[in-house]
């Protein structure tokens, strides 16, 4: 399933209305992310969410990482690889999602930001020799 997340900067706060949407045992991955800013930027970056586990390995949650070498008002990245976490939280609409800039100053050049998250059943899978 894909989900559609869209955030506004209003009065320099990056706004996104979450859909109510319960888990159970599911995984979620950042399927696109789309930037534009007011203005041509050189960035690098990561998000990070509540919706996955704190953990040794990932202390801070997150859960995307994207570079702009170049500057540019428009910044999107579509992964061919998915980098999938487990969802640790039972409802989507309490979770909390964070971007994290090279330059404080540049989350206020953010005009609006779009999110697809990508959410699959965490379920067993069957080995080939147990089939019914």
């Amino acid at each position: 399933m894909l989900i559609d997340l869209q955030a506004t900067n209003i009065k320099e706060d990056l706004v996104i209305q979450l859909p109510y949407m319960e888990f159970e045992n599911n995984n979620v991955a950042i399927s696109e992310l789309f930037i534009e800013f007011k203005e041509p930027v050189q960035i690098f970056g990561f998000i990070t969410s509540t919706l996955v586990d704190r953990n040794p390995y990932n202390p801070q949650q997150v859960i995307f990482k994207f570079c702009q070498e170049q500057a540019s008002r428009y910044l999107h990245r579509k992964p061919t690889q998915f980098q999938t976490y487990k969802i640790q939280r039972t409802e989507l609409e309490t979770a909390e999602f964070q971007i994290h800039v090279s330059e404080k100053v540049k989350l206020e050049k953010i005009k609006q930001l779009f999110i697809q998250l990508k959410i699959t059943d965490a379920g067993i899978q069957q080995r080939p020799e147990f089939k019914v």
